[in-house]
């Protein structure tokens, strides 16, 4: 449409616009005869711009709607930013970062161990999940200590990380095919995938990076290496 209520470039053919709804309405509201046949005089400007206001009132809910949703944010950019760590790069068009967050913001929906033994491979074919066979269940302790020395009798024992367990741990093998520390390209990849690791993971799920999962005296990284079974 083009015209008073909706004047180029902001948009032109389609269907009707906020501002035409709701002078259509308002048009309605006061039946035949309620308005003049070409409704181009003051009561006509003074009805165009009340449809306006209206429209703008309408644009502000959707626009609101829209933050929801990160591949469409325009106010809600800071928020995503915020909880997906990511930072625009110099020049980053709106339309090319809201698409990158919204990549990292949905990746960890897919935190279950076949999604992430799928994007890792995508880093490097040579990582996998090793998944052992046997795992520490828990780690009795606390998070606080007591009210009073006097209300516990015997005292509790109190640990640094309470009710720990393995079973949220993730082990990944990068298997890089030789003894000794990786290579410059190797521990790029590391920080690959601990930097996807700690994005997806939840708060509560550690993980362990490991080289090779045989221990060679004077040659294995000692962060690096595993043992196998």
């Amino acid at each position: 449409m083009i015209g008073s209520l909706n004047p180029c470039p902001f948009r032109v053919g389609g269907g009707a616009t906020p501002s035409s709804k709701a002078y259509s309405a308002m048009r309605r509201i006061v039946g035949e005869g309620g308005s003049a046949r070409v409704d181009t005089g003051l009561d006509g400007l003074w009805r165009r711009s009340r449809a306006k206001g209206l429209a703008a009132v309408w644009a502000a809910k959707e626009r609101a709607t829209l933050q929801f949703f990160p591949h469409l944010a325009t106010d809600g950019i800071p928020y995503y930013e915020r909880v997906t760590g990511q930072v625009r790069g110099k020049g980053e068009q709106d339309a090319a970062y809201r698409l990158r967050l919204w990549a990292a913001y949905v990746a960890s929906i897919r935190a279950d161990v076949p999604h992430i033994d799928e994007d890792l491979k995508a880093i490097d074919s040579r990582i996998s999940i090793v998944e052992p066979r046997f795992t520490a269940t828990t780690q009795h302790g606390r998070a606080f200590g007591p009210l009073h020395a006097s209300l516990e009798t015997p005292p509790m024992v109190a640990t640094v990380v309470p009710n720990y367990s393995t079973d949220f741990v993730l082990y990944v093998l990068f298997d890089a095919g030789h003894a000794g520390p990786p290579t410059v390209g190797e521990r790029r990849t590391i920080e690959r995938i601990g930097s996807y690791l700690r994005g997806v993971l939840p708060s509560w799920v550690s993980f362990v990076v490991m080289t090779e999962t045989d221990f060679l005296l004077d040659l294995s990284s000692l962060d690096l290496a595993g043992f196998g079974s």
